[in-house]
């Protein structure tokens, strides 16, 4: 037997305790009903507002390089950030060996995964010295 249960805007299937999926609140909730996965593009991890952060004005470039900084305490160049930024389409999994985990193609970044690797509001962090200094 299939329970349902409605957390916020998403929905969770589960069998036992076992959870089989996740679907958007108004979708049809029926066991049979092909689930909408709620992910972003590059993690797979539900789209939440508190793991969210508005990187619109940001040089992309920039970021990257200030967020490789911390990851790993190496330098980058702009010339082989924007390099990477191209390569991947803003993707970056590993940089150098390193865990980035991010995607900074668009206006908001999911930081979860970054923060989970270094620590909590590291994106945040680096986002605010990042502004601080324009």
């Amino acid at each position: 037997m299939i329970k349902i249960y409605i957390i916020l805007n998403v929905g969770l299937f589960f069998s036992g305790n076992q959870i089989l999926g996740a679907v958007k609140k108004s979708t049809c909730l029926s066991p049979f009903s092909r689930a909408t996965p709620l992910h972003t593009l590059h993690s797979g991890l539900p789209k939440t507002e508190h793991c969210r952060v508005d990187i619109s004005g940001l040089d992309k470039r920039e970021l990257l390089i200030a967020l490789y900084k911390k990851a790993s305490n190496k330098n980058l160049s702009l010339e082989a950030a924007q390099l990477v930024i191209e390569e991947g389409h803003g993707d970056i999994d590993y940089l150098y060996t390193t865990p980035m985990k991010i995607f900074i193609a668009g206006k908001t970044m999911n930081t979860s995964l970054f923060n989970r690797e270094y620590g909590k509001n590291a994106v945040e962090d680096v986002i605010k010295g990042l502004k601080q200094t324009k």
